[in-house]
């Protein structure tokens, strides 16, 4: 299955390798949004994470149910290292936070993903990876045609690496857990060099 565009939702019901189906009456559309005013509504209302690190990412949007400002996602370059060799991995971009309000529509965070699905793919973006709890689900994400593909190992507070952030970064409680990590292949990348 591959990853879906923006105009599909996950139905709770459908099973792993399941397609989605075109929204209900209430429609969702998406806006770009400013970084800073994206990461505002993740600290207002993620469970889990705070904001991205300096307000960073490479860009972020906005998903609304008419008027109303239900969700945001920012996507950025991978927080791994690793995945920045385009030799090997080609373009990468992360999904670095997903969130919504309390009585969004159902569905709304698989909209979302699709929407930086379709944006990263029409960008050139070879892959798109995200993170989630163990404890999550991942049903937006397989709702979008992602694939659970590995588990991370947690990371002990400190940080491995002396460089001129070091002094600026948070540890967040998040960062000890495991992850379960997910892929959305948008296209094969020819090496680059």
């Amino acid at each position: 299955m591959t990853c879906v565009d923006s105009t599909l939702v996950v139905r709770p019901d459908q099973q792993e390798e399941g397609g989605s189906f075109p929204t209900s009456t209430l429609q969702l559309s998406v806006r770009p949004i400013t970084l800073r005013v994206a990461n505002d509504f993740v600290q207002a209302h993620h469970r889990h994470n705070g904001r991205t690190s300096r307000d960073g990412g490479k860009f972020a949007i906005a998903g609304y149910a008419g008027p109303e400002l239900v969700g945001v996602a920012i996507v950025g370059n991978p927080l791994s290292a690793t995945y920045m060799n385009k030799g090997v991995y080609g373009y990468v971009a992360e999904v670095l936070r997903t969130c919504t309000k309390d009585g969004a529509p159902k569905g709304a965070v698989s909209f979302l993903y699709g929407a930086c699905t379709k944006i990263c793919r029409d960008m050139g973006y070879d892959r798109l990876i995200s993170y989630t709890l163990t404890t999550e689900t991942g049903a937006s994400l397989r709702g979008a045609g992602w694939k659970n593909v590995a588990d991370t190992k947690p990371v002990a507070p400190g940080w491995r690496k002396k460089d001129h952030l070091s002094d600026t970064r948070e540890y967040q409680e998040v960062m000890g857990f495991v992850k379960h990590r997910w892929e959305c292949q948008l296209r094969q990348h020819s090496r680059v060099t």
